[in-house]
């Protein structure tokens, strides 16, 4: 029998998904989240969760990824705002040869 796992969808409550549907990340220093699929709306669901929730979900039978911070930021240039990620949005819809318009 497949372990089941009372999951909450921010949309529909309560629901039961199976450790097939459960996708646990680890990252360093402790910091653990879990994802799934809601079985009732289909809404993709991401949560954070204690290092000890994390573990007894792969003990359960859940997949795991582990995962790592990039080692610096990326040196090309400042993080994103919001005015040059609405910019991208317009130049992508604007844009016919995104391929032509990707280069650097």
């Amino acid at each position: 029998m497949i372990a089941q796992i009372r999951a909450v969808c921010p949309d529909c409550g309560d629901v039961v998904v199976t450790v097939d549907d459960v996708d646990v990340l680890l990252w360093p220093a402790d910091v653990c989240s879990y994802s799934f699929r809601c079985p009732t709306c289909a809404g993709a669901n991401a949560k954070r969760c204690a290092s000890r929730v994390a573990h007894q979900l792969v003990e359960a039978g859940c997949r795991v990824t582990y995962c790592c911070w990039p080692d610096e930021p990326h040196p090309n240039g400042p993080p994103l705002d919001t005015d040059a990620l609405i910019d991208f949005a317009v130049a992508l819809h604007d844009c016919d040869d995104i391929v032509g318009a990707a280069t650097i």
